[in-house]
Order: C-alpha cells, then sequence, then structure tokens
C-alpha cells in the first residue's frame, strides 16, 4: 500500500489506513526520537503525540508520499517542546559574528561510501553514544534533523522558532564538538580511520539504526493504539472529523472496541463533532485477538455501542510515575545521604561536567581540591567535609569518611592506604592517611562557586536535576561565568541516586549577549556599588557604550556613572568590562588599574584605547591623554603625559574634534 493510499484510507476512519502509516513509520521514528531526547522513555512519550498530532492534522498534508519527511517534522517539533519544557532557555535566539561566516558543506554519508569501515554492533552502539553526548540538546536536535532527516535550514528554524543564522550556528558548533569528540575517542584507542566527524556520526547513525535492538521493533497495532490514545485522547476521532470537513456531507469514522474485536462505526456530521469533544479514540483490544478483527458498519445513531460480550480485566505494565523532590527527598534518595544544601555544594566545586568515562587523573586531583577546600571556607553546619585542622607539617586534615561518601556520589574511586602516599603515583602521592583523617596540601582557589538546582524529578530508573552554575574567578581581574546544567542519577545496588553524567545545557554566550544581560540585570540591580569612590558626588545616572578599544575584534563595555567634577563639570566615573575566552565561550571580565574618571570621553580615530580631556576655564586650554586596555593581564593603563595639547576655539581643537568623536553614550538609569 502506498502512502497516498494509506493517508486516503485513514481519513476515510479506516483502521488498515492508520495501522499502515504508523507500522511503516515507526521504527525509523522511534529511533530518530530517541537520538533527539537521549532518553527512552521521554522518546516514548514524544513519539506517542507525534503520532497523535499526525492523524489529527492528516487533512493539512498537501503530498500524502510525504508522510514520513512530515512526521520527521512533527516529531522533531515534539521532541524540541519536550526539552524546552524542562529547560525554558533551550532554543532561544542565539547569534554570534560567526553565524554570518558558516558555510555548508556537504558530505557522503552513504554507506557505500565509505567501505573501509567495519565496526561491530557493540563499537557502533559506544561510538554513538559518544558522539551524542558532545553535543548540547540544541546542536544535537539541529544536526539530527538536517543532516540525518534532510530538512532545510530555513524549515529547522521555522520549527525551533529561531533565524536561519542561529540555525547554521548550532550546527557549526555542533560539528566542531563532533571533532573534539573524535579526536578524544581516537586517543582512547577507537579506530576512526580518515573520515571526516559528521560523515562517520551519520554512517554510524544509519548502521545503528539497521540493528534490531529490544525497543525498536514495531509494536502491535493494538498496543499502539492504546499509547496513542493515552497520548492525544482522540486521535483517529480527530483525523475523523478532519476528513469530514474536507469532505462535505461525507460520513465521519472512529474506531473503537466493542468485545475485543475493533469495530469502526459510521457516523453523521453532528455525531462527528461530538467524538472530537468527548474524547472516542484509538485504544487497545481487551482480549487478544486470534483472529482477523471484524469490521462492522452501523448506521448514525446517538448512543454508545453496547457491549453484549462480558469484559475479561487484564493487568498490564504502568509506566514509572515521574515525581517531583521535595527538599527533604534528596537525603533519603542520594547515595551519602546529602541534603539538597550539601548537594547543590558539591556541584559548584565538583566535576563541571562527567560521562560514562568517569572521572580520573588531574580532573579527580583538581575536584578533590576544590571539594576539601571550599568546605574547610564553609560554617561548621553546611560542611559534608569535616575540615580537622592542621598537622604538625601543616598539612590540612579532612575526615577521611567524608571525603570518600562524597566522592562515592559521582566516582568508585575511594581513597585508602593503596593509592596514597608511596603508592599514590603521580597524582596522589603527596596525599596520607593517618587514622581517620586524609591529609593534603590543598591549593589555593582562584575561584568562588554556587549552584541553585532549579528543577529535581526522579522515577524509580532515573533522577534528572537542572541546575544553574556560577563561578566569579579572580585571576588577572574579575571573570563571570554562567552556565545551565543537567545531571542525571541512577540508583545503585542500595537503591540510592549517584551521578553519572553532567552535562552543559546551553552554549556559552557571546559577549554581546553577555552584556545584554549584565546590563539588564544592572537596570534593576545595585550597579552604585560598582562605583561608590568616596570624593565622587554622583547624580544618580548609568549609561553606556560598547566598542572595540583595542582591535582584537572583540567589543569592550563602558559603563559610565554621571557624577560631578571640580563643582562644576559633569564627568563620567567609568568601570570597562572585557570578554575573556574561556573553553567553548566568553566569560564577562572587569578591567583593573588606572581609574578613569573625565568631563570628556573621546573615541581615538586610531581605535586604540580611549582618550580623556581635561579643560582649564582659567586659560581655556585642553590636556588629552590616553588610556590603553591590555588584554594580556586584564588591566587599564593612563598613559601619564598628555598627548595633544591645544587651546579652545583654535584650528587644533578642531581637528581634534573631528578626528577624535564623542563616546557614544546610551542612557541605562536616569
Amino acid at each position: 500500500m502506498t502512502y497516498s493510499q494509506a493517508v486516503a484510507l485513514a481519513l476515510e476512519g479506516k483502521e488498515e489506513g492508520y495501522r499502515c502509516l504508523y507500522e511503516s513509520t515507526y521504527q525509523s521514528k522511534f529511533y530518530l526520537a530517541v537520538k533527539y531526547m537521549n532518553r527512552q522513555e521521554a522518546a516514548e512519550d514524544v513519539l506517542q503525540e507525534a503520532y497523535a498530532k499526525a492523524f489529527s492534522k492528516l487533512d493539512t498534508l498537501k503530498e500524502p508520499e510525504a508522510f514520513p519527511s512530515w512526521l520527521g517534522m512533527i516529531v522533531a517539533n515534539e521532541a524540541k517542546n519536550a526539552l524546552q519544557k524542562n529547560n525554558p532557555l533551550l532554543f532561544s535566539e542565539v547569534q554570534s559574528q560567526e553565524d554570518e561566516d558558516f558555510i555548508l558543506e556537504v558530505e557522503d554519508t552513504r554507506e557505500d561510501a565509505r567501505p573501509e569501515l567495519s565496526y561491530s554492533k557493540k563499537e557502533t552502539q559506544e561510538l554513538v553514544r559518544e558522539m551524542i553526548n558532545a553535543l548540547s540538546e540544541e546542536q544535537r536536535v539541529c544536526i539530527l534533523m538536517f543532516e540525518i532527516e534532510g530538512i532545510p535550514i530555513k524549515d529547522i528554524a521555522a520549527a525551533l522558532g529561531c533565524s536561519e543564522n542561529t540555525v547554521k550556528s548550532r550546527l557549526n558548533y555542533g560539528r566542531k564538538n563532533l571533532k573534539k569528540k573524535a579526536e578524544e575517542l581516537q586517543k582512547k584507542g577507537y579506530k576512526l580511520y580518515s573520515v571526516a566527524p559528521l560523515a562517520l556520526f551519520a554512517w554510524l547513525l544509519a548502521q545503528e539504526q539497521g540493528f534490531t535492538a529490544p525497543g525498536v521493533a514495531v509494536p502491535a497495532w493494538e498496543t499502539a493504539s492504546k499509547q496513542l490514545h493515552k497520548a492525544q485522547g482522540t486521535a483517529a476521532g480527530k483525523a475523523a472529523a478532519a476528513g469530514k470537513a474536507a469532505t462535505a456531507g461525507k460520513a465521519a469514522a472512529f474506531i473503537h472496541t466493542v468485545g475485543g474485536k475493533i469495530t469502526v462505526t459510521l457516523v453523521g456530521t453532528a455525531m462527528a463533532l461530538g467524538v472530537v469533544a468527548g474524547g472516542a479514540a484509538l485504544v487497545q483490544n481487551s482480549q487478544p485477538q486470534t483472529t482477523t478483527p471484524e469490521t462492522t458498519v452501523t448506521q448514525p445513531v446517538n448512543t454508545k455501542p453496547v457491549d453484549t460480550q462480558p469484559e475479561t480485566t487484564q493487568t498490564t505494565e504502568t509506566e514509572p510515575v515521574e515525581k517531583e523532590m521535595e527538599d527533604g527527598d534528596f537525603e533519603s534518595l542520594l547515595a551519602g545521604g546529602f541534603t539538597r544544601q550539601e548537594l547543590e555544594q558539591l556541584l559548584a566545586y565538583g566535576p563541571e561536567t562527567l560521562d560514562e568515562q568517569g572521572i580520573e587523573g588531574m580532573d579527580l586531583l583538581l575536584t578533590v581540591n576544590a571539594m576539601c577546600q571550599s568546605c574547610e571556607n564553609l560554617p561548621q553546619e553546611e560542611r559534608y567535609i569535616e575540615y580537622l585542622g592542621p598537622d604538625e607539617q601543616y598539612a590540612s586534615r579532612y575526615t577521611l569518611a567524608d571525603v570518600n561518601r562524597a566522592l562515592y556520589l559521582f566516582t568508585d574511586f575511594q581513597f585508602s592506604p593503596e593509592n596514597t602516599g608511596e603508592n599514590g603515583g603521580d597524582y596522589f602521592g603527596a596525599y596520607r592517611i593517618e587514622g581517620e583523617a586524609l591529609c593534603l596540601f590543598p591549593a589555593t582557589l582562584n575561584y568562588d562557586a554556587d549552584v541553585k538546582i532549579t528543577s529535581a524529578r526522579y522515577t524509580p530508573e532515573e533522577m534528572i536535576l537542572q541546575y544553574s552554575w556560577h563561578r566569579t574567578y579572580y585571576d588577572m581581574g574579575t571573570k563571570e561565568l554562567t552556565l545551565q546544567k543537567r545531571a542525571v542519577l541512577t540508583p545503585d545496588a542500595d537503591g540510592k541516586f549517584r551521578i553519572r553524567a553532567i552535562e552543559n545545557l546551553t552554549e556559552q554566550a557571546g559577549p554581546e549577549e553577555l552584556y545584554a544581560q549584565f546590563l539588564e540585570e544592572l537596570k534593576t540591580g545595585d550597579w552604585q556599588s560598582l562605583f561608590g569612590e568616596d570624593w565622587t558626588e554622583y547624580t544618580g545616572k548609568l549609561s553606556y557604550f560598547i566598542r572595540d578599544l583595542d582591535g582584537d575584534g572583540t567589543p569592550e563595555l563602558v559603563l559610565g556613572a554621571q557624577c560631578v567634577l571640580n563643582q562644576v563639570f559633569y564627568g563620567m566615573d567609568c568601570k570597562i568590562y572585557r570578554c575573556a575566552e574561556t573553553e567553548g565561550g566568553y566569560a564577562l571580565c572587569r578591567m583593573t588599574g588606572d581609574s578613569v574618571i573625565s568631563a570628556s570621553l573621546r573615541i581615538p580615530g586610531d581605535g586604540q584605547g580611549l582618550l580623556t580631556a581635561d579643560f582649564s576655564r582659567m586659560s581655556g586650554a585642553y590636556s588629552v591623554s590616553r588610556i590603553t586596555l591590555s588584554g594580556a593581564d586584564n588591566t587599564l593603563r593612563s598613559q601619564g603625559l598628555s598627548e595633544y595639547d591645544f587651546l579652545m576655539g583654535s584650528v587644533g581643537e578642531q581637528a581634534f574634534l573631528a578626528e577624535n568623536p564623542e563616546a557614544p553614550w546610551v542612557t541605562l538609569v536616569e
């Protein structure tokens, strides 16, 4: 049966049409939904919603033979909605200059184009899992839609509610992350041949999809009918009503069960409308089918068919119910009995990311150092690792059981005499155990951190935590970094949840977005505390401008608080911020060094730094000096000596004003 024939039958309310559309597409769309969501249970929910929506809108499908690709778009959109429901910040409009430079490159991902590739089923699944986990949710959805489903960029942008440039940017970042992951996998011993990472990824997905894996086989139509009923309530009824609307006066239909038999009942126009509102739908047979289902055609009626056969109650498995966590649940559910406050502290100073490879070596060393050092500075009642003070050699002592309890939450590694001291190797050779204490010389942290858990849900099989992760770095100036993260926890043998994965939910913002967020916070925040010179009288007006002041291609943000100078003139007390590059993005950083307070701030024509002009009322003379910016050490430096000197009204003044325009201040707070 062709898709055109199946769609036509479905619009007439005939079961075989729905069955054909479902069974011919379920396997490929379920596989795709699993990759979108990265969780099988979530994928099942997405697919149920997608089929229900597709069946209810069949009359809008202009090209029935395009049903698979049309359904693929609906699956992608439902996946986007499900992901965004848990994290509203996902798929928001994010653009950068890099968007304009994005060039689409088509890579040959056909199987016959890669005859040298040869992986076992297990190797293929491992590689797919590694590469999927290297992508953020936004990147994953865009790459699967574009590279696997072949959906045009303009349609992806429409489905995700963003610009085409944003889609291109996410594809670009996703490809870079796949390349980075491929390089890591090669170092771990995987043979990746000489295939481009994206082409390899597409080929692996095609190979994995061909495997007959548990959960991917097409379920019986009767079972599927029940699932669709659960997801949408009246999918077939809506499709039937849609068919009626498309063909005036033609009877519509819906599917229900009578005595264990599927019955297609023709219903008149008025009844069809009632079906849509009332909820007749696709449901599962109440008894096992051993023969071909009987089809009964009846005339329009206003009452439901009477079941003339006794019903048989059948016990069915129910899906695990997802629950919201209360504050008191953390201690009882988490391995180690951590409270919510303790968990937030551990997430703030624990592993930044975590995958199935776990944590070891230098990463583990730095994590232990950060956890111990951060607990040392906490009030006694908030410490999840007890600080016992220094020993005779001035090493810091921490309760060994507390350290191992914290480690067990995300790794199997536990400190013991066998992996410390002379047995500690390159990383833990300086650590030693004395009685119940772990002794070490912790390195001073160059940052403060905090975490706020924004969402916590769990089933018996899985716990999902979403949280805002913030750090303030104090290395060559202050740098702020905020990310949205997700932790996935699963139960151990005792049924207690442990962290198995930590991932970033959003790409790090570019300079323009960071500045915009910062300025928005200043509108209602305590911006005066950024200035507050004791000897300066401020008017309460805050202005800003954004400009590349050192010619490196990345703009700086200049904040100016209006103040009174010499009891006569108004001037600007300026604070300058720049975006320092971090791994994968930028962090907001306030520049230190010489202060910038000027009655007249101008932009130098050569694009280097700022010019401050001082005016003498007595002589009418201008004295202009330059402020330079050094990104290397994040400092501002005043030249000291004047660079320009001239009298007001002179030719020199006119030339200076023409070549060096005033700072383009924008008022933020009046």
